[in-house]
């Protein structure tokens, strides 16, 4: 919903370009967020839209899950993650990818939790959670405990048992 005031072009942007009032394109010229944020003060706009583009220029990690919410993306992974299940590390990843304790978690309870008759060709992906886990937090002391086993549990029969 735009404000009474609001002008079509103010939130019709394609690519670098505007839409104007008159329907014609004209080049976009904030390049950055602080140029954003000077914009979005400058602009006539309803609350709830000023509100909106607020949080989607908010760091990602730090804002609320939902515009409106209360709950930050952080305390949602973490709650994720002390579930401690395939699915809701999997919805962890979504919120944020790359998470060391999800990945070293996901790692091993793919490995546990997983259907026995998928335990073979599970072992492939949870070799590369558990390598990207020690890859993003390599002197973390949690994300070693959870990861190293599922490394020396799979490693192919003759291979070194060291990460």
């Amino acid at each position: 919903r735009t404000g009474d005031n609001q002008k079509p072009g103010d939130l019709n942007r394609s690519g670098h370009n505007s839409l104007t009032v008159a329907g014609g394109l004209e080049p976009f010229r904030v390049k950055s967020k602080p140029e954003l944020r000077a914009w979005l003060t400058a602009q006539d706009i309803s609350p709830e839209a000023r509100h909106l583009i607020e949080w989607l220029l908010s760091d990602p990690l730090e804002r609320t899950v939902t515009p409106n919410g209360k709950q930050t993306v952080k305390q949602r992974v973490q709650q994720l993650i002390d579930i401690d299940t395939i699915a809701s590390l999997n919805e962890a990843l979504d919120y944020w990818p790359g998470h060391p304790m999800t990945l070293a978690k996901l790692a091993a309870a793919t490995l546990h939790d997983g259907k026995p008759e998928e335990r073979e060709s599970d072992i492939p992906r949870a070799r590369l959670w558990a390598n990207l886990a020690l890859k993003y937090a390599p002197d973390d002391a949690a994300v070693r405990a959870i990861a190293e086993p599922v490394l020396r549990d799979t490693a192919p029969p003759g291979s070194a048992t060291t990460p």
